[in-house]
């Protein structure tokens, strides 16, 4: 059974459908450190807000801040269709835009790690285009930090568009993650995203002319993960400047095993159903 921040047994939380999914990080029965299991498909309509809103600080894995998930998310398989994020204007001084699903998957506890897996998207939408200040956009979660798992990730299909006013600097857009920055000492070396596959187009701008994209995680800053591997990607991203690839020396597809890659295979064929 999932263990609660602080080390004592917690009860899963079952997902069923699109208003229960709403209310983590909006009702006290629903925190961000929550043990959660989705137990049917979720169709979503309507604008989604991240868990927890989507503005943060830069890097962070602190449960003190209202953005962060620091609980499990367990998918069981099952399918979320129609995320639909649209998000524009300021962002309050020196923060971040993270927008995705979850806002930021991350602990600041090397005995209780984050973890979202088994998870599967399909028609995704996001369009981000904010006016100041940074931000970082995926499916998943617009940042990963600290004590983090993230695994059996599918995006079936959609499409990511980022600031394309060029009035924000994009410092990570991805089909998965889109930055994993981990403030201070602890780095990312405890990060892990593992087994994920990206059918979402991604389309990119900025203010600055190093805008980084990529299929799984739009950028890895300051410090290596632990492990970022993917089955496959079918990988559509534009952008100008710079890029830099989440996944390092591109060994993924030499790394994983057939059995790995006809398991994801199943999901997305299901997904297609």
């Amino acid at each position: 059974m999932p263990l609660s921040v602080y080390g004592e047994e917690s009860a899963v939380i079952p997902i069923s459908n699109a208003e229960e999914l709403a209310r983590i990080g909006t009702d006290a029965s629903y925190p961000m450190d929550g043990d959660y299991e989705l137990t049917a498909d979720i169709q979503l309509e309507g604008n989604w807000m991240p868990f927890g809103g989507y503005m943060g600080w830069e890097g962070s894995c602190n449960p003190a801040d209202a953005n962060v998930f620091l609980g499990t998310f367990d998918g069981k398989g099952h399918v979320i269709s129609g995320l639909d994020i649209r998000l524009e204007g300021s962002i309050e001084g020196e923060k971040y835009g993270q927008v995705g699903l979850f806002s930021i998957i991350g602990s600041d506890r090397a005995d209780d790690f984050a973890e979202v897996k088994n998870l599967i998207f399909s028609n995704v939408s996001v369009s981000v285009d904010f006016s100041n200040e940074l931000a970082a956009v995926g499916t998943l979660a617009g940042e990963v930090n600290g004590y983090a798992r993230v695994s059996n990730v599918v995006v079936v299909s959609g499409k990511i568009t980022v600031n394309p006013s060029k009035s924000c600097d994009t410092v990570g857009a991805g089909g998965i993650v889109g930055e994993c920055r981990t403030s201070g000492a602890m780095g990312n070396g405890n990060i892990s995203i593992t087994d994920c596959y990206n059918g979402a187009d991604i389309n990119s701008n900025g203010s600055t002319d190093f805008d980084y994209a990529a299929g799984i995680v739009g950028r890895i800053a300051q410090s290596a993960c632990g492990a970022v591997t993917a089955v496959s990607i079918r990988e559509l991203c534009s952008m100008k400047g710079m890029m830099l690839m989440g996944l390092p020396q591109r060994q993924t597809a030499m790394q994983l095993c057939w059995l790995r890659f006809r398991t994801v295979t199943f999901w997305i064929r299901q997904a297609q159903a």
